[in-house]
């Protein structure tokens, strides 16, 4: 029986990395848009059946969404693997 399981590899702004890697929320977020960022989280790891971490390796500046929250917030992006 074969039991390898794919992984995602994704690109992370930095809030979604903030709670992926501490399950800390930004502070300069409202609790509104730190809830965003938690559901959303939620449900990716619901619909792709994985669980996100972190790989602390920045993949520099990006002008596009993140995978994970999609917020088109430019900005800095990690790498995070769905597991």
């Amino acid at each position: 029986m074969n039991l390898v399981k794919e992984s995602l590899e994704l690109e992370a702004c930095i809030d979604c990395t903030m709670l992926i890697a501490n399950d800390d929320d930004n502070p300069d977020l409202s609790e509104v848009e730190q809830n965003e960022i938690r559901k959303a989280r939620h449900d990716f790891e619901v619909f792709n059946n994985c669980h996100l971490c972190i790989d602390p390796e920045s993949l520099g500046f990006s002008w596009y969404c993140c995978d994970i929250c999609q917020r088109p917030l430019a900005g800095d992006r990690y790498k995070a693997i769905g597991i």
